[in-house]
């Protein structure tokens, strides 16, 4: 009987191996690459946003000399406005629940010293054109969202911020340390621009951790504010 000769198993070869390692550290770069050009654009989004509201809101000032939200003689400009009571500030926060267009005109949707001014503000300016209109059957008055969901709002005071506050809510922690890097000081607690943590979306600034947000985490949320 004759046997029939063994076969020695033939593995990979040490350049085989090379080319499969050089082609997955490519794809790892890559990979990389694609998601630090994704984070720069949030960035640039989220500086952006900041910039353009600052600029709609000068915008109203110069415009009709009065604060959008505040203004006092809106209704005299647009037959569906409302008017603010006048006082120089805005009144409400800026996670305030916006109302439905159809309690828009009632008196479920008070605006006065208190409430409401801070919805008010995107109704005025959206009527002067300054800002885009609210998205799908949300009412005039309903603030606009950021690219990770957050609310863009404003208030008076807030986050250690004194007068007009121009907030931004649900930024990751990488993304928030980042757009402090843009904008200010690169300290949380000074300057212009401050951010604290939320533990919910929305978040009130009255219950917010205030906290350094440099840990390059996107997994911890933040809402950061502006002054203009």
């Amino acid at each position: 009987m004759t046997l029939a000769p063994l076969r020695r198993a033939r593995g990979f070869s040490l350049l085989e191996l090379a080319i499969v390692m050089v082609v997955i550290g490519l794809v790892v770069a890559g990979m990389l690459a694609g998601r630090a050009l994704i984070t720069q654009s949030e960035i640039k989004t989220v500086v952006g946003d900041f910039n353009s509201l600052m600029a709609s809101y000068f915008s109203y000032r110069d415009r009709y000399a009065a604060e959008p939200g505040d203004d006092a003689k809106a209704s005299g400009r647009w037959a569906n406005a409302r008017d603010g009571n006048g006082d120089g500030r805005i009144s409400g926060t800026y996670d305030e629940a916006a109302p439905t267009s159809a309690n828009l005109g009632s008196g479920s949707f008070t605006i006065d010293g208190t409430a409401g001014e801070s919805l008010n503000f995107w109704w005025h300016l959206r009527l002067a054109g300054l800002v885009r209109e609210a998205p799908g059957a949300a009412s005039i008055a309903t603030q606009p969202q950021n690219a990770f969901a957050g609310l863009i709002g404003v208030q008076t005071g807030g986050a250690g911020l004194q007068g007009l506050t121009m907030c931004q809510a649900n930024l990751p922690g990488n993304i928030a340390e980042a757009v402090e890097g843009q904008l200010d000081d690169m300290k949380p607690s000074t300057g212009h621009f401050r951010g604290v943590r939320q533990s919910q979306n929305p978040q009130p600034l009255a219950t917010a951790t205030p906290v350094i947000y440099y840990e390059g985490r996107s997994d911890v949320a933040y809402v950061v504010c502006r002054a203009p």
